[in-house]
């Protein structure tokens, strides 16, 4: 089973480096690290500068400590579950990710990973939390698209990495 700074490694692999699309409404990002994010991690305001530094390592401990431990993401009952979640949160932020997770088990939407969820998780069953988790994700994106046109020039890619998470189903 994959440990959280494994998965955490692995998403930062595949956030690759700096980026500073015109359209990405998170403006400069490293590592899937937003500017506002840096600055709320650090107690300052940042330069753009500042994120094109920031380093692998106090990456990994932001989303650690901003998105996994805070969320309480590390509580999910299985590591491909918690590596959903944790490209989501990423991808889109902490919040939006575990809501996203809530809305899939129909859970009350919090953004919070407690035991109302865990239980919920249970009762659905880990594996139909996890596809269930890939629509919510996918849907979501597709109304961002929906709502804000700009925004289209990332679907395929948004697409494709929550889809990578959707598994043949073993009953198929």
């Amino acid at each position: 089973m994959m440990t959280v700074d494994e998965i955490i490694d692995g998403v930062l692999e595949n956030e690759g480096g700096f980026a500073d699309h015109p359209a990405d409404r998170g403006e400069a990002t490293n590592f899937g690290i937003t500017k506002r994010t840096l600055a709320q991690w650090r107690g300052h305001n940042v330069r753009r500068i500042d994120v094109e530094r920031l380093t692998k390592s106090e990456a990994h401990e932001i989303i650690k400590h901003r998105y996994v431990d805070v969320q309480g993401i590390h509580k999910l009952p299985d590591a491909e579950l918690q590596a959903q979640v944790v490209d989501t949160s990423v991808h889109s932020g902490p919040v939006l990710a575990v809501k996203d997770l809530q809305r899939a088990i129909r859970a009350k939407q919090d953004g919070i990973i407690g035991p109302k969820t865990l239980a919920r998780i249970e009762a659905k069953g880990v594996e139909e939390t996890h596809q269930q988790l890939v629509i919510e994700r996918v849907k979501r994106l597709g109304n961002i698209c929906v709502q804000d046109p700009s925004q289209n020039v990332f679907l395929k890619g948004w697409l494709a990495r929550a889809l990578k998470f959707l598994k043949p189903r073993r009953d198929a």
